[in-house]
């Protein structure tokens, strides 16, 4: 949300869609959901990528990704960086959940919201370049963000007891 994108020259203005928390709730205990990063960190991954394995069931493990179309300041270089800042804003929460385990221990949680947006956003010309366009339009897009951000952790707090 608020990115500028080829069909949304003004800002995406739709949240994007939470891949890992609707196959959750679509199937609850018969799946494996991970959501990882590799620039926060590495063990974490290659221990997802195991459980999932073993997994008695279907198991899906989605990967933050940034691509060269995310215009990341100094290039993809710098995609590592970029992966640990998208985790530490929130934008990708890092979380295992396995619906093999008894309620309420199904979900774990890895990351915490560290940084603020700003910090994440402001290493990405595909956010800032709204900024130099239409500066409100920039910040009520990125106050979308932060609430759309803000709602994802709180259903997944919320997913915790399942």
């Amino acid at each position: 949300m608020g990115q500028v994108a080829k069909h949304a020259y003004n800002g995406v203005e739709v949240p994007e869609k939470q891949l890992g928390q609707m196959l959750i709730a679509a199937y609850g205990k018969n799946v494996y959901v991970a959501q990882v990063s590799m620039g926060f960190n590495r063990m974490q991954v290659v221990k997802t990528l195991r459980e999932a394995e073993n997994f008695a069931g279907p198991s899906i493990v989605l990967c933050y990704c940034p691509c060269i179309n995310h215009l990341i300041t100094g290039g993809m270089t710098f995609v590592e960086r970029q992966q640990k800042l998208a985790v530490e804003s929130g934008v990708w929460p890092v979380f295992r959940w396995n619906g093999s385990m008894p309620r309420g221990q199904r979900l774990v949680i890895e990351s915490q919201r560290k940084i603020e947006i700003e910090e994440f956003i402001k290493h990405e010309q595909r956010f800032m370049s709204l900024q130099t366009k239409d500066e409100a339009r920039f910040n009520m897009l990125k106050q979308k963000l932060v609430e759309n951000i803000d709602e994802v952790w709180s259903r997944l707090e919320k997913m915790k007891d399942m």
